[in-house]
């Protein structure tokens, strides 16, 4: 198969049966006004020969069909995520999250994330099979999207480091996250591991003492 590779010069597509690999970038140097060749997150396009990518110039979109690369906004993309509907999502710096609809170009921002925490920076985004999206902030816990469905309207919840509930949240930053297949969720944070049961709506933590090397 394809793997699509970001890194500090441009992307590369890799042929693992081959192992041949191209190089490309967003911008060749001495065209037009700079922009960072820096990728730091890149996602594939279902069914589409569609690559986006987010630098820290902003998203972008290259057509491979066409050879077109179109830019789509400035601010610095930290993360995307593909939606069971094809909308994608972008999580940034300092500037939450937005929803990008690939078909009609409609850019949706959501201003309530950033009422419950202004300047927030998403590392991570994911899917549950419900349809309920989880994003993992920089320094700002964890935010639950509810969608609804038409007949309840959508709702956020935010999960924030709390040292003195042993159920809450030990991370203040959630920079990966994980569904295993008993339903249970995972965050990785710069403090640990977090598990979330949903039927308890409890946490667990996992987190290394200095002084015990079992842990």
């Amino acid at each position: 198969g394809i793997i699509w590779i970001g890194t500090r010069e441009g992307f590369n597509r890799l042929d693992s049966r081959t192992g041949k690999i191209q190089r490309f970038y967003l911008q060749e140097r001495g065209q037009g006004t700079p922009i960072s060749n820096e990728v730091i997150a890149l996602i594939k396009q279902p069914f589409t020969k569609n690559i986006w990518i987010g630098t820290p110039d902003g998203l972008f979109l290259v057509d491979q069909a066409s050879g077109r690369i179109r830019h789509y906004d400035d601010t610095q993309v930290n993360s995307l995520f593909m939606d069971k509907k094809g909308n994608l999502w972008a999580g940034t710096e300092y500037k939450g999250i937005y929803r990008l609809n690939p078909g009609t170009g409609e850019l949706k921002r959501f201003p309530r994330m950033m009422e419950i925490m202004p300047a927030i920076t998403i590392r991570s985004i994911f899917q549950a099979p419900s349809g309920v999206i989880w994003f993992g902030a920089d320094y700002g816990g964890l935010f639950r999207y509810d969608p609804g469905n038409g007949a309840s309207p959508p709702k956020w919840s935010h999960y924030i480091y709390d040292h003195r509930n042993p159920r809450a949240l030990h991370s203040r930053s959630v920079l990966c996250i994980y569904r295993d297949r008993g339903g249970i969720f995972w965050f990785g944070g710069r403090s640990g591991i977090d598990k979330w049961d949903p039927r308890t709506r409890a946490f667990g933590n996992f987190y290394h003492l200095p002084n015990n090397p079992n842990s």
